[in-house]
């Protein structure tokens, strides 16, 4: 994986704390942390859980819309890409 090549594999509640945080700034310096995180608290825009946009009108979506439902997308799918890979046991759920 190149660039995350210093993130340890999630073995188990022993390495958890390290590969959380190396985890944790590996997605934020790439943006994409708020893709896994469940931060609620809005006045802390990076770990903010990230909700997928929406049309205000589904009949006639403006171009922002599109756009920001595309980056959304495409930013989520980095993450699943980056995420996963990391776990020893893809079984796991635990969020990071």
């Amino acid at each position: 994986m190149g660039k995350y090549d210093h993130i340890p594999m999630l073995t188990g509640v022993e390495s958890y704390h390290t590969w959380r945080t190396n985890m944790k700034y590996a997605l934020g310096a790439e943006d994409l942390w708020c893709h896994v995180s469940m931060g609620t608290d809005p006045s802390d825009p990076l770990n903010f859980a990230s909700i997928k946009p929406f049309h205000a009108m589904v009949s006639q979506p403006t171009d922002a819309e599109t756009t920001a439902i595309r980056k959304w997308l495409v930013d989520n799918i980095k993450t699943k890409r980056i995420y996963p890979s990391f776990y020893l046991n893809s079984n796991w759920s635990n969020d990071p």
